[in-house]
């Protein structure tokens, strides 16, 4: 075999690869260079030329351990190492003070389990809702500066519905909009600044289901607020209003569904489902954009595919759009998690590959904490997982190198002894 680099000069650089007969996880060929059988990771300290490369920076510590098994709905963090995540737990949320890395359990000293969660004003406010559907039952909040303890806050009061769904929250910056969904389709809009003073919102009847989602763009102005149904319908309301006092029902492009993300960021709405991103700067009916996913391999749950898996799919850090991708096919394999501004040129990072806890399907939900990267099973509708990969500053560095994702060339199927013909990348 040769390569193109080798047949125009120049031999092998550091990153490209080269099918080898299975030789061990490290080749060192006679002019030094160091080659990694793929599906096998160094520590990046062995190869700091391999951590300059970004196609081969592999991230994680190893498996995290949540002090209990979890199913996400919701985090937010003060971009100074606090993090609190809300798992629809009856009592507690969980909150880390190093990006994700150690947890702790802390009382939300709230009445129900479908607690959502933002940081704003120097707090972080949770809220949710009583679960029966007397008109005496109420939205209620609390709030922490530190997430060490939580403060009864602020309540307003039901109307006869029973609010059972989960709960997303959203901010400006300046307030935070409170978003229950329901059973029967109503949805129960709260705003405030702080977690104490609460204000209803009325928007127009709709079949907004029991996990509606919230999203913010500032560049949209009065229109900034958009409230997408769960459910598999396309309807969902927009803010008329920059407060969130007024609204007006809108179409979505495609069924918003449990299966669904959403996210907001760089002055765009965007959906996405298992084949399709849209992208939108008000919200608007018939304002989409379609593109579709590039990323999408011809089977479902092969390392790359883009893991739109649930509400938490797509995550905006500030900067960049990140999104979690498919597991290899064993479920145990490395994965691989992508990055994108625009959702037409996208930017691939490794996992580490490592079988962590997944009940629910064969996709990671990667959530971005300041530098730190959590990675999680997704789990869009039901299902929890004990374990998470960690990775301490995916924007700059990486613990690993290589390619966690193992690739072959076929077994030959002739007569005699057969030899298996691994991938390897160059690493030094």
């Amino acid at each position: 075999m040769t390569r193109a680099s080798t047949k125009f000069g120049g031999g092998t650089q550091v990153g490209d690869g080269s099918f080898i007969p299975d030789s061990g996880t490290l080749v060192v060929r006679p002019d030094q260079t160091k080659f990694l059988r793929s599906g096998t990771v160094g520590l990046s300290s062995l190869y700091p030329q391999a951590a300059k490369v970004e196609s081969l920076m592999v991230h994680g510590e190893g498996i995290s351990i949540f002090p209990n098994a979890v199913n996400v709905q919701g985090y937010a963090h003060n971009g100074t190492g606090t993090v609190v995540v809300v798992y629809n737990d009856a009592t507690y949320v969980l909150v880390s003070t190093d990006y994700g890395r150690t947890w702790s359990k802390i009382a939300h000293n709230l009445p129900g389990a479908n607690v959502g969660v933002v940081w704003l004003s120097g707090r972080f406010i949770l809220a949710s809702a009583a679960t029966t559907t007397t008109s005496s039952d109420s939205v209620k909040c609390s709030y922490s500066t530190t997430g060490a303890t939580f403060t009864a806050g602020g309540t307003v009061v039901l109307d006869g519905v029973a609010y059972t769904g989960n709960t997303s929250i959203a901010t400006d910056g300046t307030r935070a909009i409170i978003c229950i969904g329901s059973s029967s389709g109503a949805t129960k809009v709260v705003s405030t600044t702080d977690g104490v003073t609460l204000t209803s919102r009325t928007v127009p009847s709709a079949p907004y289901g029991t996990d509606p989602k919230i999203l913010y763009n500032a560049s949209a102005g009065a229109n900034g607020w958009l409230i997408c149904a769960s459910g598999g319908v396309t309807t969902a309301a927009r803010s008329t209003v920059a407060d969130g006092s007024a609204w007006e029902v809108v179409t979505l492009p495609a069924n918003f569904a449990n299966t669904s993300g959403a996210a907001s960021g760089l002055g765009l709405f965007v959906i996405g489902t298992l084949t399709n991103f849209y992208t939108s700067t008000n919200g608007a009916t018939g304002s989409w954009s379609n593109i579709g996913n590039p990323q999408i391999p011809s089977t479902a749950n092969t390392s790359g595919t883009a893991g739109i898996a649930g509400k938490l799919s797509i995550n905006f850090d500030g900067t960049r759009f990140v999104l979690g991708t498919g597991l290899s096919l064993s479920g145990s394999g490395g994965s691989q998690f992508m990055y994108t501004t625009d959702f037409r040129q996208f930017t691939t990072r490794q996992i580490i590959p490592q079988s962590i806890s997944n009940q629910t399907n064969l996709y990671l939900t990667a959530l971005p904490a300041g530098n730190a990267m959590m990675f999680l099973p997704a789990s869009p509708s039901s299902g929890s997982s004990t374990s998470y990969i960690w990775s301490a500053n995916w924007l700059t560095s990486s613990e690993y190198v290589g390619s966690s994702v193992q690739f072959s060339m076929p077994a030959l199927t002739s007569i005699g002894a057969q030899r298996i013909v691994f991938g390897y990348v160059r690493v030094d």
